[in-house]
């Protein structure tokens, strides 16, 4: 609109329903219906003590003013219908009973009613005031229902979420276990011939290359196969079924382990170098062997192969 605010536009069933809700959050007493009957006796009552305020106040000039509070009190419990209403009940009756200090004006003359615009006015006023508060608890009603409409959403698409997580979790799980069967096969037949090739005093140029093939076929396998343990460790991680075996460890035997290993892969030249003293931990130590396997596989992969790679452990603190 022209004040910057942002206009939702809604269907008629829907501000149906938002009118049940607004009406059925208040309590029965505050009804509407019951203010146009209450209206009734509070301008009684108004008429009443603006009689006993002229009887005790001769010189108090603002007669109407019993007539104000019971349309202010309409106005605020039972809301702009019935606080009109009161209006118009206090218009009829100040033009019936009122009697001006010098002599009676003639009912629904243009007399009595430019001296009856002053409080038609006023009372019109307190009603459209009442109106806005109405409206303001009827817009935080819609943004409640609105806001309420978007975390039902959320909630679904979460669980939806969750779901494919849990599906995905299934899927990476069933695939490594499938998975491993054959990649140990093949490893374990690759290895069987290169026993058989190594125990060969002398072998042909062919046989050379088979046995070249079949290393390459095992440090593959070998690859594969942490692959697939790696999957089955992000799976068991997500599922928070991860465990750790703790127990004392040579920090600088883990290096070695993992260095040896990449050095195997990629044939490339890593350097270790390790303190005088041992350092001992109370961790797990296949665990620390994946996290140094890493580190030093992304070096080797990330850097020029004529680079140097070192490993350093050092004890800080």
């Amino acid at each position: 609109d022209r004040r910057g605010r942002t206009l939702q536009r809604i269907t008629l069933e829907k501000r149906v329903e938002l009118r049940r809700l607004y009406v059925a959050d208040i309590p029965r007493w505050r009804h509407p219906l019951v203010g146009y009957v209450a209206a009734l006796p509070l301008v009684v009552l108004g008429i009443l003590a603006m009689f006993m305020e002229q009887q005790l106040l001769p010189n108090f000039y603002f007669r109407s003013a019993p007539m104000y509070i019971s349309v202010l009190l309409v106005a605020l419990f039972w809301g702009v219908g019935p606080a009109l209403f009161s209006v118009l009940l206090s218009a009829i009756g100040l033009d019936y009973f009122y009697i001006p200090p010098s002599k009676p004006f003639p009912s629904f003359s243009w007399d009595g009613i430019l001296q009856l615009l002053p409080f038609i006015i006023g009372g019109i006023v307190i009603a459209i005031i009442t109106s806005q508060r109405e409206s303001a608890r009827y817009r935080a009603l819609f943004a409640e229902q609105i806001a309420q409409e978007h975390a039902d959403e959320l909630a679904r698409a979460n669980q939806q979420l969750e779901q494919a997580n849990q599906l995905k979790d299934q899927f990476l799980s069933m695939a490594s276990h499938e998975l491993k069967t054959p990649i140990t096969t093949i490893r374990g037949q690759a290895q069987i011939v290169l026993r058989r090739l190594s125990k060969q005093q002398e072998r042909s140029p062919e046989q050379a290359t088979v046995y070249t093939s079949l290393q390459r076929i095992e440090e593959q396998t070998h690859r594969l196969a942490t692959l697939v343990d790696d999957l089955l460790e992000l799976s068991s991680m997500r599922a928070d079924r991860i465990s750790l075996r703790l127990k004392r460890c040579d920090l600088g035997e883990v290096c070695c382990e993992a260095v040896e290993d990449q050095r195997l892969l990629t044939e490339r030249s890593v350097e270790v170098k390790l303190p005088s003293t041992p350092i001992t931990l109370h961790a797990d130590p296949e665990r620390l062997s994946q996290v140094i396997s890493n580190l030093v596989s992304n070096a080797l992969k990330y850097s020029p192969e004529e680079s140097p790679v070192t490993v350093t452990l050092t004890r800080q603190d």
